[in-house]
């Protein structure tokens, strides 16, 4: 964590990280909702009762510009403080 701020590391990750199908391809769909629920309010997908897996991934795809913007990263792929 230390090292991760001296370099820069952790302001880069969450400027250059992005959320992709494959990414997500290995979360399970209540994962993948738990992961939405860490979103930002106004980047969060829509999530219908029983989506599938595909589509969910989807909907979280097209949230990416939104997420990139607002610098989210999920805790997964951060630096523990």
């Amino acid at each position: 964590v230390y090292v991760a701020a001296q370099t820069g590391a952790d302001v880069r990750l969450s400027q250059e990280w992005e959320v992709t199908e494959e990414f997500l391809n290995a979360y399970t769909i209540p994962q993948l909702t738990a992961l939405a629920a860490t979103m930002p309010r106004d980047a969060q997908p829509s999530i219908a009762p029983n989506v599938g897996k595909k589509e969910l991934m989807g909907r979280i795809v097209e949230m990416a510009p939104k997420l990139k913007a607002a610098g989210w990263v999920p805790d997964v792929v951060t630096f523990s403080r």
